[in-house]
């Protein structure tokens, strides 16, 4: 487990690539569960509604489809389970560090309008999440990581646009 915990931490930090991870469907099913874990408790941590267990449920949900429709979109579908698997991995281990940073600083010190320490390394880890993203698009596609960070970035987007239509932005 500490092992598997180790590599995808050390994919966060660029070092290795989805491919190097097993083809492995149980992998998969375990890194999807273990994200969706870690976002229900990120989302009751910062939102204590009842409503972050289902937007992180459908968080994984969309972040799997929106996945497979793009590596079909590149007729690289067959490498669904590795950049799956690589994705919700990856997640989890980011999620996982910026938890303190959102309760040390509470729900208070996001929602105040001033920028703080808090802030700023959401600010920062979102950035390296976005980073991972991409970086994670670029192997699995074999694309330019310029491409990879234009294609994260809508990614992002279009799962919050997707979010918002579903839940509405008051929840989120």
């Amino acid at each position: 487990m500490t092992s598997l915990i180790l590599t995808f931490f050390r994919m966060s930090l660029f070092r290795t690539r989805p491919q190097d991870l097993p083809m492995s469907r149980d992998l998969l099913i375990f890194t999807a569960s273990a994200a969706a874990a870690c976002f229900i408790l990120r989302n009751l941590m910062v939102n204590s509604e009842g409503s972050g267990i289902g937007i992180a449920l459908a968080q994984i949900a969309i972040l799997g489809i929106m996945l497979y429709a793009l590596l079909r979109l590149f007729s690289k579908s067959e490498r669904w389970v590795q950049s799956a698997t690589a994705l919700y991995g990856c997640s989890t281990v980011i999620v996982a560090i910026a938890m303190p940073f959102l309760v040390s600083g509470g729900i208070e010190a996001l929602e105040s309008a001033t920028f703080n320490l808090t802030k700023a390394a959401i600010l920062i880890i979102s950035i390296w999440n976005l980073s991972v993203i991409a970086f994670i698009l670029k192997e699995t596609l074999e694309i330019r990581l310029l491409l990879a960070i234009v294609i994260s970035v809508v990614f992002e987007i279009t799962l919050a646009v997707i979010l918002i239509q579903i839940f509405g932005v008051q929840k989120l």
